[in-house]
Parts: C-alpha cells; sequence; structure tokens
C-alpha cells in the first residue's frame, strides 16, 4: 500500500480527507444531493457562496479585499505565508528604521521617518493580531466562518471538522496531494 506509507502516522479521518478532496464535481453528483441556494451548483461540506465573487467556494473562510480573493481550501496556506511574510517584511523595515536613528538621513527627514515608524508599529502590531487568528484558526481546523457560527450559536448542530491533533489539522492545509505532487513527480500517479 503506497498511500499508506505515504500518509504514514496521519488518522484515519485525514486519509479519509484526501480521497474526498480528489473527487470531482461529476463524481460527487451520485454522493451529495445539497444544493446552492444562489448558484445552484453542488455544495459539498463546509462550503459557502461568496457574494463578493459570486462563486461557491470549498472550506471557505472568509473573503479578503487586500487580496481581492476568497480565502478558502486552495489558497489558506498561501494566505497564511502571505500574512508570515509580510510580519517579517515590516518587522525587517522597522529594524531598517531604526538602525539609522543617528544618521544624518534620518534627522534631515525626522518627521517623515518618525511617521514611518510609527505606522510601521501599527502595521506589525495588526499584522501579529491576524497571524495569532489565522494560524490559531489554522491549528484547530476551523474556518473563521465556522467558529463565527459556533461563538455565536448559529450553528448549534455543526459538525466538528477539526481533527485531534494540531499535526493533521495542518496537514489538511499544507500537506495536500496536490501539494505533494510538485515536490515530488513520482507521486503524480498515486
Amino acid at each position: 500500500m503506497i498511500e499508506d506509507d505515504r500518509f504514514e502516522g496521519l488518522q484515519p479521518d485525514v486519509k479519509r480527507l484526501i480521497r474526498y478532496r480528489q473527487k470531482t464535481m461529476n463524481q460527487l453528483e451520485g454522493l451529495w444531493n445539497k444544493k446552492c441556494n444562489t448558484c445552484n451548483e453542488i455544495k459539498p461540506a463546509r462550503t459557502h457562496h461568496c457574494s463578493v465573487c459570486d462563486i461557491c467556494v470549498m472550506h471557505m473562510d472568509h473573503h479578503c479585499p487586500w487580496i481581492n480573493n476568497c480565502v478558502g481550501l486552495e489558497n489558506y496556506r498561501y494566505f497564511l505565508l502571505f500574512l508570515v511574510y509580510l510580519m517579517v517584511g515590516a518587522s525587517y523595515y522597522l529594524i531598517t528604521i531604526i538602525s539609522i536613528w543617528n544618521h544624518y538621513i534620518y534627522r534631515d527627514n525626522h518627521a517623515l521617518m518618525s511617521f514611518c515608524l510609527i505606522l510601521d508599529i501599527a502595521l506589525i502590531v495588526v499584522l501579529l493580531g491576524f497571524n495569532v487568528w489565522n494560524w490559531f484558526l489554522a491549528c484547530s481546523g476551523l474556518s473563521t466562518i465556522e467558529f463565527m457560527g459556533q461563538a455565536s450559536g448559529y450553528k448549534n448542530k455543526s459538525f466538528d471538522y477539526s481533527f485531534g491533533r494540531v499535526r493533521d489539522n495542518l496537514f489538511k492545509v499544507f500537506g495536500t496531494k496536490s501539494y505533494l505532487a510538485i515536490l515530488s513527480p513520482s507521486l503524480r500517479n498515486m
């Protein structure tokens, strides 16, 4: 069993999710009868219709105006990395401003440099909050919509989609078959 070797150490629920993700919409038609009220397409579990993009997004987290796209199953890992890289870049910019504190350029443009410094500190604080929030959701296996639905009592009978371990929840975000196929061409046939 090549699949067992490849996903060694993962729970059976995670392996079942990987098989579910590989199904096309045509394959789901016989298994799933729930349809979206807006676009009248098949609506698998954890799918939400985005009113901005006017499409159904699998495992939708939110619509992000900064990237002008929905954050969902296929791009959640890239969104998490985007937030981390933004935080690293803003921190590097802060270190750069502090490193020229006693330089004549800073003294000549004191008002502008101080404004940039305060703006960058505020940006880092906001990005820290976004990073903590989104990494918490990724580690717990929830989306923002599901978390808010549970917290508000809107979805009091909702199914818990998270796995028991943080490792498995992160695998759900970062370790999909398509991601592994890019890393190793021998995995494409599996």
